[in-house]
């Protein structure tokens, strides 16, 4: 089962058994669908992937089918500590040691957080759907969003030689600036 560690990997961990290792607790701060893993979260997106067919028949259309989002809950992975909570467990006594009753961890039941999650997960759809549209939409828009590493990186190396360059040309002015005032002193004289 996911989620429960082996005495092995506790051992490993530097865990004692009644203990949350950090990525529990890691997820429990982002929240109980935000710190559901990345990888197991695209599990439940339908893909993006298309294929499209063209010929001459004016008949056959290059028509796109939607599928409505139907969460299958068998597939949740019930992590331990993070959504399968035990009130009485040490561990969980541990976690809430220092927190206020209205602070503490929720605890789910399979079927509520599996409806939850399917809502969660069609909100997060419909944001991915809206910035994908808006990338290809409005490219100008806020070009920093979407933008590569590479390209941000190269931006930002692009300000930094500017930056770079005006020091360079206010150490110069000021340096001329003090020989001026050098000269002027030694005229005095």
């Amino acid at each position: 089962m996911p989620g429960k560690l082996s005495e092995e990997v506790l051992n490993e961990l530097n865990l004692y058994e009644d203990e949350y290792p950090q990525w529990i607790l890691r997820m429990r701060e982002m929240g109980p669908f935000e710190g559901y893993p990345p990888g197991y979260l695209k599990r439940f997106k339908p893909s993006e992937k298309r294929l499209s067919f063209y010929c001459d028949d004016q008949n056959l259309t290059n028509e796109v089918v939607k599928a409505e989002i139907k969460l299958d809950a068998d597939k949740i992975v019930y992590y331990i500590g993070f959504i399968l909570i035990d009130r009485h467990s040490e561990a969980e006594r541990r976690c809430n040691m220092n927190v206020g009753s209205d602070e503490q961890w929720k605890k789910w039941n399979k079927v509520s957080y599996a409806n939850e999650f399917e809502r969660f997960l069609k909100e997060s759809i419909k944001k991915d759907k809206f910035n994908e549209s808006r990338k290809r939409q409005h490219p100008s828009d806020n070009q920093a969003q979407y933008s590569s590493k590479k390209e941000i990186r190269k931006e930002a190396k692009k300000e930094k030689r500017a930056a770079e360059k005006k020091a360079e040309k206010e150490r110069k002015q000021w340096i001329t600036y003090e020989q001026e005032e050098a000269k002027q002193k030694l005229m005095k004289n």
